[in-house]
């Protein structure tokens, strides 16, 4: 019945597709009261292997949380049926878009703006789960658009920023479902990991082993696609003119990625996404004068950086981030949504204000006003390796050589 609920809380609303698999539903959850997407097999499929696959998606799922890797919500079970439980994204794969483009692929700046996000969301996942993906490809990457359209409305055209500004969607990487397991890979595998033409050369040897290089050929594999508009890359070697569609410094860096040789590829996504960084920065134009006006592609420039900052492992001391921006350039309004996504901390300050640190120094010193009447063990416990560096703060207000305006 179409009312009835999946695992008794997930009310179906449509198919969002089929696959050899399974299907991909979309579904409210009438618990949360929003919508989610549920992967579950076709027919009652409880295969083994199915299963595993999985169950290895929701661990690795549960393991990362990134801008740019799919949120994996819950595994659950529907008449002894597994169903995992995702984000929704209102957005096509990257296979839909090429397909849409009709050969039409993305210029160096949109292959740059991909590339980077896409690399973000690997070198995490590579860092968090030490595991590899395995199976990187076009319909394995979900793009969200800021504003949702129809599928028919898209193109690849979407996906190339306008100079000046920030990318206007957000690419995904999804389905983790092959990076535990058989740590060799067979084209003869029942469930064969990954598509044959973005496996890198040394696994279709027979023996070769999966590494973070073969996901980075993938990545190059798929970068490929979108820069010449196509789902699928259309010979098993590399296209021989990528320098030549896509300048020299883009063209070098797909080139070093689709290596036939693991030692000679980028070494990691890390270095890869720093790659897109340097180009990107290198081809921003000058800022032009700001007139007053909301800049909100400063906003959205700039989140994903911060993000990427509070992702990774603080060091002993904690960590503080200074934001500075133009005005109107809804500085406050990134630091809530910041602060929300974290759940940390944050404070503001103005340009004007005599000395930067005193918004931090009443911060550190409310903070330890709070924990005052607890325990010296209380207090270590709730403010750890950061007592200190609040005491520290909290001391520069009292300094006699602060600015008298400093000290009001």
């Amino acid at each position: 019945m179409a009312d009835e609920l999946i695992a008794g809380r997930y009310r179906p609303l449509g198919t969002i597709g089929e696959g050899g698999m399974g299907e991909v539903i979309r579904a409210e959850d009438t618990l949360a009261g929003a919508e989610v997407c549920l992967k579950r097999t076709l027919g009652g499929d409880t295969r083994s292997a199915l299963v595993a696959r999985m169950s290895r998606e929701f661990q690795a799922g549960q393991m990362v949380a990134h801008p740019h890797l799919l949120s994996i919500l819950d595994l659950v079970r529907d008449r002894g049926q597994p169903v995992l439980v995702m984000e929704l994204i209102r957005g096509p794969t990257l296979e839909q878009l090429a397909l849409l483009s009709a050969g039409r692929g993305l210029r160096a700046s949109g292959v740059v703006a991909l590339g980077r996000q896409l690399a973000s969301g690997l070198a995490f996942f590579h860092r968090w789960v030490g595991e590899k993906h395995r199976d990187i490809k076009p319909a394995n990457i979900l793009i969200e658009p800021l504003e949702p359209r129809p599928l028919e409305r898209w193109s690849m055209a979407d996906l190339e920023p306008v100079p000046g500004s920030a990318p206007t969607f957000r690419a995904m990487i999804a389905d983790f479902g092959l990076v535990t397991g058989a740590a060799q890979i067979s084209r003869s595998d029942a469930l064969p990991p990954g598509t044959a033409r973005f496996m890198a050369p040394e696994l279709l040897d027979g023996d070769g082993q999966a590494t973070f290089a073969s996901d980075l050929y993938a990545l190059g594999r798929t970068l490929e696609c979108a820069a010449l508009g196509v789902p699928v890359p259309p010979g098993p070697e590399p296209h021989p003119d990528l320098r030549r569609l896509l300048g020299d410094r883009v063209g070098r860096v797909l080139n070093a990625l689709l290596a036939p040789d693991p030692a000679a590829r980028i070494q990691s996504a890390a270095a890869l996404e720093q790659e897109f960084i340097q180009i990107e920065n290198a081809s921003a134009p000058a800022a032009a004068a700001d007139q007053g006006g909301p800049r909100t592609y400063w906003r959205r420039a700039l989140l994903a950086d911060i993000l990427r900052i509070c992702d990774a492992p603080p060091e002993s001391g904690g960590r503080v981030v200074l934001l500075r921006g133009p005005l109107l350039s809804g500085r406050a309004t990134l630091l809530r949504r910041v602060a929300a996504i974290v759940g940390a901390p944050i404070t503001a300050m103005r340009a004007t204000d005599p000395h930067p640190l005193l918004p931090l120094t009443r911060l550190a010193r409310s903070i330890l006003a709070q924990t005052a009447t607890l325990s010296r063990h209380q207090r270590a416990r709730t403010l750890g390796a950061d007592e200190a560096a609040l005491r520290m703060l909290a001391e520069i207000e009292e300094r006699d050589d602060l600015p008298e305006e400093a000290a009001r």
